[in-house]
């Protein structure tokens, strides 16, 4: 218990109760609606944070996070449209929803969490976001030299103010997401029809596939 008080507190989790409750009772004032008429969605958000820490310092299974958030999402949301005697369209949203991670927890905690390629550069920096958003920046900045001209590794370190090292792991995370190929030495782009707007092209492609994984 000692454990989730002090990551109650790291999480300020009291000041977000308290601007909540100011939210949500400036919501009532400024609305026609009734202060309880909003206690459903502020009893939403509570809930999710408050799961979203437990989670966290128990250290819960792939999928049980998901399913558990989306079982309580789903009951509040249904005993709020049962209060209301109406479907009102952000209960509905959050039924689906929670009914959507449901489904989701129980296929991440039976076939293992989504994978998506990231190559070695990228692992094992999921919490660090400065870190990861650098990574980020020096994987741009080679994609776009080797899509100026093809160059070999030492070329490629040396134009860069990289070391060897850095810059091969970084063209084999490269190569895992299918961003280049090498040929005779030299490393290429690999030209896609979209151009630019290929990043783009792959997340609309991505997207419906991770939307639909749990009915499968």
């Amino acid at each position: 218990m000692a454990k989730l008080r002090i990551a109650l507190r790291e999480q300020r989790l009291p000041r977000h109760l308290v601007v909540g409750t100011l939210l949500f009772a400036g919501l009532a004032v400024a609305t026609d609606h009734t202060l309880w008429t909003f206690v459903p969605a502020f009893g939403i958000a509570v809930v999710w944070e408050l799961f979203d820490v437990v989670a966290d310092v128990y250290d819960l299974p792939d999928g049980i996070r998901p399913g558990l958030i989306g079982v309580i999402l789903a009951g509040i949301s249904t005993s709020w449209i049962a209060i209301q005697g109406e479907i009102l369209w952000l209960p509905a949203v959050a039924l689906v929803f929670g009914l959507w991670l449901v489904a989701d927890g129980y296929n991440t905690f039976r076939d293992g969490p989504v994978s998506r390629p990231t190559g070695p550069y990228f692992e094992g920096i999921e919490d660090q976001t400065g870190e990861a958003m650098y990574r980020m920046q020096t994987v741009g900045k080679v994609a776009r030299a080797i899509r100026e001209h093809p160059r070999p590794t030492g070329k490629l370190a040396a134009d860069l103010g990289l070391t060897e090292a850095h810059v091969e792991e970084i063209l084999e995370t490269l190569e895992v997401k299918g961003m280049v190929y090498q040929s005779e030495g030299l490393y290429h782009a690999n030209e896609s029809r979209f151009g630019k707007t290929t990043p783009v092209v792959r997340f609309l492609r991505w997207l419906p596939k991770r939307l639909l994984r749990p009915l499968t």
